[in-house]
Formats: structure tokens, C-alpha cells, sequence
């Protein structure tokens, strides 16, 4: 499975494809503008390229079976909306030209749930260059994992019938949800101390912190990509 990363924050997508197709997995390439990011990935997939602005991507030919990505959603998310700070704004458009230039068997794009407008938009672009699309929507309690993060995942194939496959196969079964238990009193760390990041470079703590907050959950992506592994 020759795969291909976008907006790949930490690895989110690809520690869950490898977790599916172990050593036929490979990464043809990450693409990832985040210094910090850059340097978990590589310190977890040293012999992988990272590509640094998708802007500047170039397709030099073969073949890659599976695209993924996270567009950044700080300017369409419902928080944003909430916050008043949602512009529309999506670098989609350029996750779109990459998809159209390589012409994958597959794609996953991963955003939160809630924004149907923009939800629209993606299948819309994807029926435009002839790809169906099938929607899944998660959230990580679902998945044993103590918080919600809740998310829809847009999959693609040039072939309705097998995104009905996709669709059957993909609805991973329930499971019990992990208790959402309250953290001991002080656990936080305060907004005002000890989140800041110093100009000597010894905390990494709000890189980590923004790091995780935009990453993808492996277990809630697992079940499609085990669908696509038994159709491919």
C-alpha cells in the first residue's frame, strides 16, 4: 500500500496504516509545514520525505494507492464558528489538486464533524475529477479513548460499488465507551503559566499541546482502513 500523507501533524494516518498493512505499508511522503511536527516524524519515519508546503507539490509519477489529510480547521471548525472566527478559509482546494494530479485509488480526508456546508464542498470537488464518496463520522470515546473528538471522514474511490463496500465494511462495531473521569483538581496547567513557549528553546510543552489537539486518533481511522485493505 503506497501511500501518500498530507498534512500529516504527527503521523496520525500513517501510525494507523501501519498498523493495518504492517511491513506493505510504505510512505511515499509526508507533508507537513510544522517545524515540531517535522521533527516527530522523523523521529519516527526517518527515511521518509517530508514535503513542507503542499502548495509547492510536484507529481514526478508512479504509482501511490492511498492519499489522506487533515486539511487545517481552525477557520471552518464549529469551535471557530463559535469563537466567531470561522472564514471559510480551507487549504482543501490544494489537498484537491494533489489528489487530482496523482489520481489514488483511495482517499480519506479527516476534519471535525459539523460543518456540512464545507462537508458538501469536499464530495462535491471529489465528483468533480470522479471519485464517489462515502461519509463515516466518529468520535474517539467510541473507541475506548477518554475524550470525544469528534470527527467526520470523507472516503473516496472512482468506483461506486465499492465505496457501498466501503460503507458496509467500514462501521466499525460498538464498544464500550471510556468514562470521560475528571482529572484531580490542579492537574490543568493554567493558561497564563507554564503553557508559554520560551525563546531558549526548553519547553516544548505548547508545541506538544497544539501538536495533539490537531492530530488524528489511529483507532477511529483503524476500521475503514482494515475495509479498504480487505477490498484492495
Amino acid at each position: 500500500m503506497k501511500h501518500l500523507d498530507l498534512f500529516s501533524g504527527i503521523g496520525g494516518f500513517a501510525l494507523a496504516a501501519d498498523w493495518v498493512w504492517g511491513d506493505e505499508h510504505e510512505i511515499v511522503s509526508f507533508c507537513e509545514i510544522d517545524p515540531f511536527c517535522q521533527k516527530v516524524l522523523k523521529k519516527h519515519w526517518p527515511d521518509v520525505p517530508i514535503i513542507s508546503d503542499i502548495k509547492e507539490f510536484k507529481y514526478h509519477g508512479g504509482k501511490v494507492c492511498l492519499i489522506t489529510g487533515g486539511p487545517p480547521c481552525q477557520a471552518t471548525s464549529v469551535a471557530a464558528s463559535i469563537q466567531g472566527k470561522r472564514t471559510g478559509k480551507t487549504l482543501y482546494p490544494d489537498m484537491d489538486r494533489v489528489v487530482s494530479l496523482v489520481r489514488p485509488q483511495w482517499v480519506i480526508v479527516e476534519q471535525p464533524a459539523g460543518n456540512t456546508t464545507w462537508e458538501n464542498q469536499v464530495t462535491v470537488s471529489l465528483a468533480s475529477i470522479g471519485y464517489h464518496t462515502a461519509k463515516f463520522k466518529r468520535q474517539a470515546s467510541d473507541y475506548s479513548l477518554f475524550h470525544r473528538r469528534r470527527r467526520v471522514f470523507i472516503v473516496a474511490n472512482t468506483s461506486r460499488k465499492r465505496l457501498f463496500e466501503i460503507a458496509r465494511l467500514g462501521e466499525s462495531p460498538p464498544v464500550k465507551q471510556g468514562a470521560w473521569v475528571a482529572p484531580p483538581r490542579g492537574t490543568w496547567r493554567s493558561t497564563r503559566t507554564g503553557n508559554c513557549g520560551v525563546d531558549d528553546g526548553d519547553t516544548h510543552w505548547t508545541h506538544r499541546l497544539k501538536a495533539l489537539g490537531n492530530a488524528v486518533s489511529p483507532p477511529m481511522v483503524v476500521p475503514i482502513m482494515q475495509a479498504i485493505k480487505e477490498l484492495t
